[in-house]
């Protein structure tokens, strides 16, 4: 069987906890396992809002780097100072929408969230704050100039309230590290599809930073 020189995995952040944590030791003890102890794994919590976009993902990864790299020294991206605002990546120029009187909840979570935003003296209506509106009412949440964590449940995209209107696709890629005009989206794949697409992915901004710091701590590209 063929050894990747390199392997990065994701998962929800809930898998650290399942099980009390016996969940995740039994995968890492698998991984360690391979070809009898031929990769070492390192594993770590990470935000995508800590690696240069506004996106509060905070997500697992795995890096399993074979012990032919000669790896010396890798560590994990440390969290970056600033995080750009989530209203630099949207398009003014898109029209607002309206909820259809079937989506009551929908309805409901952006009402409620409007009051809750005017009852701290925030204006909704000129102000940037993203909010999870497909959520169960319990969990629906909100952020300022921050976008909660887009995912496949909730591809239909988070309300903007300064715009009235949901996340486009493309503003769902940007805020996932992708670059629109480079991905193409195969031509039976229905735009909500691709959207679920994109919830599921990984951040490539994170992925980016990741290599980074393994190709700087390895053998796997000379120089």
């Amino acid at each position: 069987k063929k050894r990747p020189l390199i392997f990065i995995l994701e998962n929800v952040k809930g898998l650290t906890t399942m099980e009390n944590g016996e969940y995740l030791q039994a995968i890492l003890s698998q991984l360690k396992a391979i070809g009898n102890g031929e990769y070492i794994i390192h594993h770590s919590l990470l935000n995508t809002r800590d690696h240069g976009l506004p996106q509060n993902r905070e997500r697992w990864y795995c890096v399993g780097i074979h012990l032919t790299c000669n790896v010396s020294d890798f560590v994990f991206p440390e969290a970056l100072n600033t995080v750009p605002l989530l209203s630099s990546f949207l398009d003014k120029s898109l029209p607002s929408e309206t909820i259809p009187d079937s989506s009551k909840m929908v309805k409901n979570n952006i009402k409620k969230a409007c009051r809750r935003i005017r009852s701290k003296g925030r204006d909704p209506d000129k102000e940037c704050f993203a909010i999870s509106a497909d959520m169960s009412p319990d969990r629906s949440n909100f952020m300022f100039e921050m976008c909660p964590c887009i995912t496949c449940v909730q591809s239909k995209g988070h309300w903007i309230t300064s715009l009235g209107r949901r996340l486009s696709v493309r503003e769902m890629m940007m805020l996932q590290g992708m670059n629109p005009d480079k991905v193409k989206k195969c031509s039976t794949l229905s735009e909500n599809q691709f959207k679920k697409q994109i919830g599921n992915a990984m951040s490539v901004n994170v992925l980016e930073r990741l290599f980074i710091n393994i190709f700087h701590s390895t053998q796997v590209i000379k120089a």
